[in-house]
């Protein structure tokens, strides 16, 4: 298992590349699916025993073998489809979730769709002992790891965030 400073690094790497390979992106001012694509095919390389896919929406129960459209709690209790910018994670019972990221352009002004990827990933990290203080027990997928990527212009003006415990007030840590 990684450690979040391992973490934070794999994906400091890879923004790097991606800024230096494909700088034209945000340059051209491309939308946001498909920079994340390129960041995406960049953290495939840093977690290789890990999926790592964009704009995933189905939640797979490996009990049942039933596959839904993926849905998450918001820390008020309310559940929303969704389909997070780009997950990490493995197709097993132990320890599957690894990080959640959602991803902005810094000069996309969309306050309700930030506010949204933020809900996202509070959601998306709520353990079990937090969905039952808001009164659900599915769906839980406790990623270990929630991060914000906002995107700047060019690469020293981007900036990460991890979000924490999946609770109405998301505690944001600004990394590099």
């Amino acid at each position: 298992m990684y450690t979040i400073n391992e973490i934070i690094q794999k994906i400091n790497f890879s923004l790097d590349k991606l800024y230096n390979e494909h700088q034209e992106l945000f340059d051209d001012d491309v939308n946001e699916v498909t920079i994340n694509s390129y960041f995406a095919g960049y953290l495939r390389f840093q977690f290789p025993e890990h999926r790592i896919d964009t704009e995933y929406n189905r939640q797979h129960n490996l009990y049942t073998g039933i596959t839904e459209t993926k849905k998450t709690i918001t820390p008020e209790g309310n559940i929303n489809q969704i389909k997070p910018d780009i997950i990490i994670w493995k197709n097993t019972l132990e320890n599957p979730n690894l990080v959640v990221i959602e991803c902005k352009k810094e000069w996309n002004k969309d306050k309700i769709g930030r506010d949204k990827d933020l809900i996202v990933l509070g959601g998306m990290t709520m353990n079990h002992e937090q969905a039952e203080k808001v009164g659900h027990q599915d769906p839980i997928f406790s990623y270990k790891y929630g991060i914000y990527v906002n995107y700047g212009r060019n690469r020293n003006q981007t900036k990460i965030y991890r979000i924490e415990n999946g609770t109405k007030i998301l505690k944001r840590i600004k990394f590099k």
